[in-house]
């Protein structure tokens, strides 16, 4: 569905431009929600395992960015998986403001055995794209992404 906006060209396209990517994402992310849901996690605290898993032990700042979470969001999201013990928090040695955060055992263990479901859910869902589209379409939200964090 197109907007029904009657303005300039390049306003209209990017109006409707920025309806399809948001309609897309939140398809997406409601449908990952799900997958997530079957793990006993929120979206957000299956990317910071899945962070975890494939990245070397990060601050907890180093994860606020990598999943583009403000401070006091990736504080909430930490403390419930600290509460849920998939995860442990170290301060540092040095400095004590840096906060070192791991995998524990358990979140090894979910992480390990959930991962492989839920990537295969996500190959099916881009599954509707071509190889080229869909890396076409990571090469643009990338670009748009990037533009926009020039500006701040």
């Amino acid at each position: 569905m197109s907007t029904a906006y009657k303005g300039k060209p390049a306003e209209v396209r990017a109006l409707n431009t920025f309806i399809r990517l948001m309609r897309g994402s939140e398809s997406m992310s409601q449908h990952m929600k799900k997958c997530t849901a079957t793990y006993g996690l929120t979206s957000s605290q299956f990317a910071i395992l899945e962070a975890l898993h494939h990245l070397r032990p990060p601050s907890q700042a180093d994860l606020g960015r990598k999943i583009s979470r403000s401070q006091a969001d990736i504080s909430t999201i930490l403390d419930n998986l600290e509460r849920k013990t998939f995860i442990d928090r170290n301060r540092g040695v040095v400095d004590r403001r840096t906060v070192t955060v791991t995998l524990s055992d358990t979140g090894k263990k979910l992480i390990k055995q959930s991962f492989p479901d839920h990537l295969n859910k996500l190959v099916r869902a881009f599954k509707v794209l071509k190889a080229w589209e869909q890396e076409e379409l990571g090469r643009i939200c990338k670009k748009l992404g990037q533009s926009l964090s020039d500006r701040n």
